[in-house]
């Protein structure tokens, strides 16, 4: 069997690791923390560790879960300064979604807190360090001007009309926010054929920080968008696996999961997918199908 502490690109073998792969799984598992736990760590280092895989939430979560929050200070201020950071990003999200809608532009929120909300049922557990829209590709140029409107720069100095050529995205930046545009979810749109048209009839709604309700993809689309984009990567953040142990143990979304996977002929990365749950997450309950 291989070493769950060392499958993870970045992720050091050590106690801080093994510890941050155990609160990550907050708030759907039961983790159990002791204090002479908290007392062995290099604190500073998980806490890094926490914020390069976007696991402080669930971090801040588990520590809390066991009544050990007043142990640790700097996580307890760490993990607020990530909470307002995400109700202004939630904020951005609802006044940029206002102002398509007002234009007559289709937007959906990809990844990040609308993820979140589908997955785990509140859109403050995972960490985003952006906010994501895939618009109707007929109005990419309109997103573009209302995004440039509301005092983001973007990052590539091109049309987006002749980006769109090479690229799937144009970056925004506005201070600490980032924005991604979207006009199609890969580079190569036969990675994954889906238009738009078709998310957007099948659209899903989720509420962002008890707000009004976001549309995002289909809950099956997006997991299995969310699965390829961690593939690409190479799993570099801790947090996209985990966001699969929710779906790995429901057999509904197993069967509609592999079902899109033999259509689009990735079953064998899914497979060994599902084997890299198993090695790194070996104590959660399993769908035996």
């Amino acid at each position: 069997m291989l070493s769950p502490k060392s499958l993870i690109p970045l992720l050091p073998i050590g106690p801080e690791a093994d510890l941050l792969r155990r609160a990550a799984l907050w708030p759907s598992g039961k983790i159990e923390i002791t204090a002479d736990q908290i007392d062995t760590l290099d604190r500073r280092l998980l806490l890094e560790l926490a914020h390069e895989h976007r696991l402080l939430p669930p971090l801040f979560g588990a520590i809390e879960a066991s009544g050990l929050a007043a142990l640790w200070p700097e996580l307890r201020a760490a993990q607020q300064r990530e909470s307002m950071r995400a109700l202004h990003q939630a904020a951005v999200t609802l006044r940029l979604l206002d102002r398509f809608e007002q234009a007559g532009c289709r937007a959906l929120v990809l990844k990040g807190q609308a993820l979140s909300a589908q997955l785990y049922g509140r859109a403050d557990v995972r960490m985003s360090s952006d906010i994501d829209f895939l618009i109707d590709p007929a109005m990419m140029s309109r997103a573009h001007e209302i995004i440039v409107e509301s005092g983001f720069k973007p990052f590539f100095p091109v049309s987006v009309e002749n980006l769109s050529f090479v690229n799937k995205d144009q970056a925004y930046f506005s201070g600490k926010i980032m924005i991604e545009l979207h006009w199609r979810l890969f580079d190569n749109q036969a990675f994954l054929p889906w238009s738009f048209e078709y998310l957007w009839s099948n659209r899903s709604f989720v509420s962002l920080m008890e707000s009004k309700k976001v549309p995002t993809l289909p809950r099956d689309q997006h997991i299995f968008y969310h699965t390829l984009h961690g593939l690409r990567h190479g799993w570099q953040r801790l947090r996209w696996l985990v966001d699969l142990t929710i779906p790995f143990q429901n057999e509904n979304d197993m069967k509609n999961l592999f079902s899109l996977a033999k259509e689009y002929n990735f079953v064998p990365a899914f497979l060994h997918t599902s084997i890299l749950l198993q090695e790194f997450f070996p104590n959660i309950p399993r769908n035996k199908n």
